[in-house]
C-alpha cells in the first residue's frame, strides 16, 4: 500500500524533525551534485494559507528548491523543494505562554517546465508528488501524501547568474489529516 495513515514521524522534538529534513535536504543535494550538475537553486519567502482539520491560518512561508536537469528532455527539469509555512502570529511580538501557532512542513518532488517569453522574461509551471507534515493542533503530527502544483513567472538578471521570480504554488494531500497550502512566493534563484 503506497498511502498510509499513520505518521511516518511519532516521536522527538519539533526542532529534531526540523533539522532532520534539512539535512535530508542538503544530503540530496551534496549526493546529487556529485553526480548530475543542478541547473538552479532557489530560495523563497512569501505568505498564504495552510488548513488542516481546522479553518484556514494566514501564514508566512518559506523554501528552498534545486532543481536538477531532467536527462530525458531539455525542457523538462526535476526539483526537490523543502517548504515550510507557518501562523503569522508565530513572528510578531507577543506573550507566547500557553499559545500554539500553526504550521506545516513537508517536501515536494516535481518536474518543471520553463517558457521563455523574451530574453530575460520565462513563465514556469510544475506539479509533483507532496509529502507534508501536519501540525495544525498541538497533538497533531500527521503526515500526508498527495499532489502538488505552481506556476510563476521569471526575470533573469542580465550578466549575473541570479534570478528573481514570483509564484503562486498550491499542495493537496489525499491522507492523513489531508493538510493543504495556497501560498505566493518571492524567489531569488542562482543559475549555475
Amino acid at each position: 500500500m503506497i498511502f498510509t495513515t499513520k505518521p511516518f514521524i511519532t516521536t522527538g522534538s519539533d526542532k529534531k524533525v526540523q533539522r532532520s529534513l534539512v539535512f535530508l535536504l542538503l544530503f540530496f543535494a551534496a549526493f546529487v551534485s556529485a553526480r548530475v550538475k543542478p541547473s538552479e537553486a532557489v530560495v523563497s519567502l512569501g505568505s498564504g494559507y495552510i488548513t488542516g482539520r481546522a479553518s484556514s491560518v494566514f501564514t508566512f512561508a518559506g523554501g528552498l528548491s534545486l532543481v536538477l536537469p531532467s536527462g530525458f528532455s531539455d525542457e523538462i527539469d526535476i526539483s526537490l523543494s523543502g517548504i515550510y509555512a507557518r501562523d503569522a502570529d508565530y513572528f510578531l511580538p507577543e506573550n507566547r505562554a500557553g499559545k500554539y501557532y500553526p504550521y506545516v512542513y513537508g517536501l515536494r518532488l516535481e518536474l518543471v517546465f520553463e517558457q521563455p517569453v523574451s530574453k530575460v522574461i520565462s513563465l514556469t509551471g510544475s506539479g509533483g508528488i507532496l509529502l507534508l507534515n501536519d501540525r495544525t493542533f498541538s497533538d497533531v503530527n500527521e503526515w500526508g501524501s498527495g499532489l502538488g502544483v505552481s506556476g510563476g513567472a521569471k526575470l533573469y538578471i542580465e550578466n549575473t547568474p541570479f534570478s528573481l521570480g514570483i509564484t503562486a504554488s498550491y499542495g493537496l494531500t489525499l491522507t492523513a489529516t489531508t493538510p493543504s497550502y495556497s501560498l505566493f512566493t518571492l524567489n531569488t534563484g542562482y543559475n549555475f
